[in-house]
């Protein structure tokens, strides 16, 4: 939702991207470009975003990134477009460029021990079934299920301890649809750190994203560039202004398309 404020913090940008020369757009993909789908393999995005971002990366004037929690390949497959833009997959443990090179970060051995015992305790708990082994942690998903179904699994989860080889080197917190279980080594904070490095200081720069971990994204970003909160509701958060999908979202990549000399 744009209030007042928020539209003259978002003008005030718009004014910069406009003079710009170049840009950088950052996105989150589940919960912000595409919405949540039981199966995450049907999560496409809203009509028209597809659209709107391949317009805007042809103007020449802006860097589009995606950063997921997600591998590199699934948010490739499910954005599916002509040319695409940059992504970072795994929470920053991957990074594919659009010429289709792709970097892997290694993972320290403390990080490998974590996710093992990790799983082990996962397992323990009787959650195999609803859980997901990534390169950047452990996921336990519950959308879908019956509400009673969710309050025992959270139950269990705050009852149960977390192993201290764990603690040390993940952080447990709720996303949209379930708990992961995630290594602190790499964060979306660290993939806009690595980004701002790359971009001059006078660079103007955005973040959209929905959920706890990209509130990372915002803390790393501050004030820095534009933090732009995507869902229904305003919540806690380090963002500036509140979007909602889809809506709002495409009126925002329209008038970045604009800023940057594109045409609708």
């Amino acid at each position: 939702m744009v209030t007042m404020q928020a539209n003259t913090i978002l003008e005030d940008f718009m004014d910069k991207l406009r003079e710009a020369d170049k840009s950088f757009l950052l996105l989150d993909y589940d919960g912000t470009l595409a919405p949540f789908r039981i199966d995450r393999d049907r999560a496409i995005p809203y009509p028209g975003v597809r659209t709107l971002l391949q317009q805007i990366m042809r103007t020449g004037r802006a860097r589009v990134v995606l950063i997921s929690g997600r591998p590199c390949g699934e948010v490739a497959k499910l954005l599916n477009l002509q040319t695409m833009p940059e992504i970072w997959g795994a929470h920053g443990w991957q990074r594919l460029l659009p010429d289709g090179s792709c970097t892997r970060y290694v993972m320290e051995d403390d990080d490998r021990d974590a996710l093992a015992v990790a799983a082990t305790w996962i397992s323990a708990l009787g959650y195999v079934h609803l859980a997901e082994r990534k390169q950047s942690g452990m996921a336990i998903h519950w959308r879908g299920l019956p509400e009673e179904d969710i309050r025992a699994i959270k139950a269990t989860m705050e009852r149960a301890a977390l192993p201290s080889q764990c603690a040390q080197r993940m952080l447990l917190r709720n996303f949209n649809g379930g708990i992961e279980l995630q290594l602190k080594t790499r964060t979306k904070a660290s993939v806009i750190d690595s980004l701002l490095r790359e971009s001059g200081t006078q660079t103007p720069v955005a973040y959209v994203g929905d959920d706890q971990t990209d509130e990372d994204a915002f803390r790393a970003l501050g004030s820095r560039g534009l933090r732009i909160l995507v869902g229904q509701e305003l919540r806690k958060t380090q963002a500036d202004i509140l979007l909602r999908p889809p809506e709002e979202l495409l009126d925002f990549l329209l008038r970045w398309l604009l800023a940057c000399g594109g045409t609708q």
